[in-house]
């Protein structure tokens, strides 16, 4: 019997949490919807970390005067307020005390130092390198280069269809508008990801979900990040189809 495979779609967000990355474990091919709109206050250029005084963003300042409709590929980074520095001093004020702050660090600023012209770089960049190491395997493509356009749930199945893709992977929000007759129709296989957020030791009181990547890195290190994702994708392989 031939082995389905399995496409996830996602904007590249920036220093996404962990539920991007279990999305990514469970699939075959990510395609990062990089040829949408730029969503001004989404996560594409911001993120949540944890801190005394409870989740603060980090964001990345963007070009968008006279810019209404660019897309995600297109948008450019500004580095006049040297953010990067601010980001990384951020971090360390906030995680330095974590048992896995030292390990973690040193890759995050070898990322946030190369200082990409685009977002989508940047923040593909990061999502390529977590992947490498949490031992993600998962084909990464941009949306941008797939010559696919359209809107909604059309440009998702084409999208999979042109990732070479028999199944796609939604994230449990879609179940709110995923137009599921549309993937019958198609011949397209529709999954829900089904994710359970782990709770993890963190500092400064109750435990805090959807932080950034970083936040379980430096709380419970590679090797602990990756065993939930194990498990899991091997609760989501076993399990049976969900439409």
């Amino acid at each position: 019997m031939t082995q389905p495979v399995i496409v996830a779609i996602h904007q590249p967000n920036y220093l996404p949490w962990l539920g991007f990355f279990d999305k990514a474990n469970k699939a075959d091919v990510l395609v990062f919807l990089d040829n949408v709109q730029f969503p001004r206050r989404g996560w594409s250029n911001r993120v949540r970390i944890k801190t005394p005084e409870g989740p603060a963003w980090l964001t990345v300042p963007v070009s968008v005067k006279g810019r209404y409709h660019q897309m995600i590929a297109e948008t450019e980074i500004r580095y006049q307020d040297n953010w990067v520095r601010k980001h990384l001093s951020k971090l360390e004020r906030n995680y330095r005390s974590q048992p896995f702050y030292d390990a973690i660090a040193p890759v995050f600023e070898q990322l946030l130092t190369a200082r990409p012209r685009l977002l989508g770089v940047l923040n593909g960049d990061i999502i390529q390198a977590m992947c490498e190491l949490l031992k993600i395997d998962v084909q990464l493509i941009s949306g941008s280069t797939m010559g696919v356009s359209g809107v909604s749930t059309q440009l998702l199945i084409d999208l999979t269809k042109a990732a070479g893709g028999t199944t796609y992977l939604s994230g449990e929000g879609g179940r709110l508008y995923q137009e599921e007759a549309l993937y019958d129709e198609a011949g397209v296989e529709l999954r829900f990801q089904e994710f359970d957020h782990p709770v993890y030791e963190q500092r400064y009181g109750e435990f805090v979900p959807g932080m950034s990547i970083f936040d379980i890195l430096c709380c419970s290190g590679v090797e602990g990040t990756r065993k939930f994702l194990r498990e899991s994708r091997q609760r989501f392989v076993s399990g049976s189809t969900i439409t």
